[in-house]
C-alpha cells in the first residue's frame, strides 16, 4: 500500500511540471543561438542570432540571407541591453537598437540608425530538447492584437562570427 502511494506521487509530480515551470540558470542560456525562418514574401531566409553573455547583458542581431544559401545579404536591426532571470521568465531592458531606416529591408551595419529602445519586457523562456532548444515566448502588444509574435525556437551551438555584431 505504502508503495503505490509513492508511486501515485511521482506519477502525478512527473506530469504536472512543464517545460516552461522548470528554471532556468545562466549557464543553459549563456552562448549565442540562432533561428532562421523563410520570408516567403520577400524569398529570402530572415535570420536572428541571439547572445547572452556572462555579465548578465544581451546582443540581437536581425538579418537576411539568400534563400537555401546561406550567403548573407544585410542587416536589418541590432539591440542590445541586460537580461534578468527569474526562474523561467527574462526580463529584457534595452539600452540601444540600431535599424535600417533605408529602401530596402536591409542594408550595411554602417547604414542601421538608432532609435529609442524598445520598453523593458518580460519574456516567458523553456529550453527543450536536452538543453539545445530555447524556446522563447513574448507577450502581445497590449495595444494591438497585431503586435502579437508568435514562440520563437532558437538553436545552439552555433559558431559565430564576431565580425557581425
Amino acid at each position: 500500500m505504502k508503495f503505490k502511494k509513492v508511486y501515485s506521487l511521482a506519477v502525478v509530480f512527473l506530469f504536472s511540471c512543464t517545460d516552461t515551470e522548470t528554471p532556468i540558470f545562466p549557464v543553459e542560456l549563456v552562448g549565442t543561438w540562432k533561428m532562421v525562418e523563410y520570408e516567403e514574401n520577400q524569398d529570402m531566409d530572415r535570420v536572428e542570432w541571439f547572445t547572452y553573455y556572462e555579465n548578465g547583458t544581451y546582443a540581437q542581431l536581425i538579418g537576411y540571407r539568400e534563400a537555401g544559401s546561406g550567403a548573407f545579404l544585410g542587416y536589418r536591426s541590432f539591440a542590445e541591453g541586460t537580461y534578468t532571470l527569474e526562474g523561467n521568465r527574462v526580463l529584457f531592458q534595452e539600452s540601444n537598437r540600431l535599424i535600417h531606416l533605408g529602401g530596402t529591408i536591409y542594408g550595411e551595419r554602417d547604414q542601421l540608425s538608432p532609435i529609442n529602445p524598445n520598453p523593458d519586457v518580460w519574456a516567458e523562456l523553456s529550453i527543450r530538447e536536452n538543453g539545445s532548444v530555447p524556446n522563447m515566448h513574448l507577450p502581445c502588444n497590449p495595444v494591438s492584437s497585431a503586435g502579437c509574435i508568435p514562440d520563437k525556437s532558437y538553436n545552439k551551438p552555433v559558431a559565430f562570427y564576431g565580425d557581425l555584431l
